[in-house]
């Protein structure tokens, strides 16, 4: 069964939510965020999300071969809610989105993947990852339908002054991680957006 887009009116990165017009593979996308994200200190509104599972602030890789953090070359002040060889299919309502909610000083910003894994097209990743304009530094990963339990994918977050917090590999389902350093906290999720 495909799981559906969990944000209520998104915002389309990259993808559809019906039926995507293209494939994507190790690519990356820039865009504004409505507030400043903060990862360790650093800020910025200019946000770069990644189709193999990695937002950021910069740089942010396309690589498809994830690694074990810290790896400042490739993510030196962003979370990886999920870094692994995942892509998004032609024809399925699979991409990236985004939605933020509230107002200011108290707005959120979610970005949800709804992918598959390369050459495994019905193998989905289908996560959430939330920040806090009011909590900088928190960030909380929503994994709603990871159907080979994230083996293999590297999840955590880091700096570039090389403080990282984060587990790999990560064995994902149904659950809630909450990266706010430290301590990183997990729980049942009780709400869907």
């Amino acid at each position: 069964m495909r799981p559906q887009i969990a944000l209520r009116s998104p915002t389309v990165i990259v993808g559809n939510t019906v039926s995507a017009t293209s494939t994507v593979d190790d690519a990356t996308y820039t865009m504004a965020a409505p507030f400043a994200l903060s990862f360790y200190g650093a800020s910025s509104t200019n946000i770069i999300v990644s189709s193999n599972g990695l937002p950021g602030i910069s740089p942010v890789t396309t690589a498809y071969s994830n690694l074990a953090l810290p790896v400042y070359s490739d993510l030196a002040n962003g979370v990886a809610p999920f870094w692994d060889d995942i892509y998004i299919n032609t024809g399925d309502p699979q991409g990236i989105f985004y939605r933020s909610e509230g107002a200011s000083p108290n707005r959120t910003l979610t970005y949800e993947w709804y992918v598959t894994h390369y050459q495994a097209l019905t193998t989905y990743a289908h996560f959430l990852v939330a920040s806090y304009e009011a909590l900088p530094n928190w960030v909380t990963i929503d994994y709603l339908n990871v159907t080979d339990n994230g083996v293999g994918a590297t999840v955590g977050i880091e700096s570039s002054s090389g403080k990282r917090h984060g587990v790999s590999p990560c064995r994902c389902r149904l659950f809630v991680l909450t990266l706010d350093q430290p301590p990183i906290t997990a729980s049942t999720p009780s709400t869907r957006l």
